[in-house]
């Protein structure tokens, strides 16, 4: 914090205070000696709140001082109210993972189900290396799409081929294969932490058309826009469940989602940082993000 001013007045300090909350400026009030003592919350509005400062020593009865009384309690309960809120949800989800596995697994079960899913596919394929266990669960057949040397296919209409035969389940078994133990590790933790909640919160039918859909839209961005095939992983999905949860928490937490400032921090960065990664599906990232934020909007704002 950063001293503002002053103002002998204890009655107008409190004034100011108020009409500088309306104007989105956080202050606190301390005593010294006479006088009470003016601070700003935030550092970078210091300029803007001596300015305003100086303009109400110089008319402090002006109307528009003597009115905010009101909006600035109105103010302090809502945000009081968000507070609480946010503390709810702490400790609401801490309590979703309070108890062991098993009783997890009963509460979750469809999210646990895609977690041994992707382990038991994980295993069969070697962590991909078996490209032969791999192809019926890949977008496409290898000898229908064929790429160049940095492995995109020429023609993004050929990775298509299998699907417009029937192969639907295509569309939806690439989030199965993952290439590596920290590529598996990493989505499934996430899996956990945010499927997770929603399945808890949403229901298991809400859950699984969520994941479909995630799991479609990341895999044609993807292969079209990227074009980039014989990729894998849960991680178009999990952008997509962070997505929808990040939208829930900022428009929405009175349904009680969970996710820290620093979780939002991470996924962004990595987000970004994957594009700088060579195999990397960042179209089927961009996608499930894009879906998921998309869905997160649309719930939070129908919820009210």
């Amino acid at each position: 914090m950063r001293q503002i001013g002053t103002i002998a007045n204890q009655e107008l300090a409190e004034r100011f205070s108020d009409f500088m909350l309306t104007e989105g400026i956080a202050t606190e009030l301390t005593d010294d000696d006479d006088k009470c003592v003016i601070w700003a919350v935030e550092e970078d509005q210091l300029n803007t709140a001596r300015e305003m400062l100086e303009q109400f020593n110089q008319s402090p009865d002006d109307e528009k001082y003597r009115d905010v009384v009101n909006q600035a309690n109105t103010i302090r309960q809502e945000k009081h109210a968000r507070n609480e809120q946010a503390r709810q949800n702490v400790r609401s989800g801490r309590e979703v993972w309070k108890p062991g596995l098993k009783q997890n697994a009963q509460k979750v079960p469809v999210t646990f189900t895609l977690i041994v899913a992707c382990i038991l596919v994980s295993l069969w394929t070697g962590m991909g290396k078996n490209k032969l266990a791999c192809e019926p669960l890949h977008f496409v057949k290898y000898q229908h799409a064929p790429v160049d040397r940095n492995l995109h296919t020429t023609d993004p209409s050929d990775a298509l081929t299998d699907i417009r035969a029937g192969q639907v389940w295509r569309l939806v078994t690439p989030m199965f294969l993952h290439f590596g133990v920290l590529h598996l590790l990493f989505n499934m933790m996430w899996l956990y932490q945010l499927g997770g909640q929603i399945e808890g919160r949403k229901g298991r039918t809400k859950y699984i058309l969520m994941v479909l859909a995630l799991a479609v839209f990341s895999s044609l961005v993807q292969v079209l826009i990227e074009k980039y095939a014989f990729f894998g992983g849960m991680s178009g999905v999990v952008y997509g469940l962070f997505g929808f949860i990040w939208m829930k928490v900022r428009f929405d937490p009175s349904d009680r989602f969970e996710l820290s400032n620093n979780t939002v921090m991470i996924m962004l960065i990595w987000f970004g940082f994957c594009f700088f990664l060579r195999d990397v599906a960042n179209g089927g990232h961009a996608g499930g993000l894009f879906l998921g934020v998309v869905m997160g909007y649309i719930s939070a704002h129908s919820h009210k």
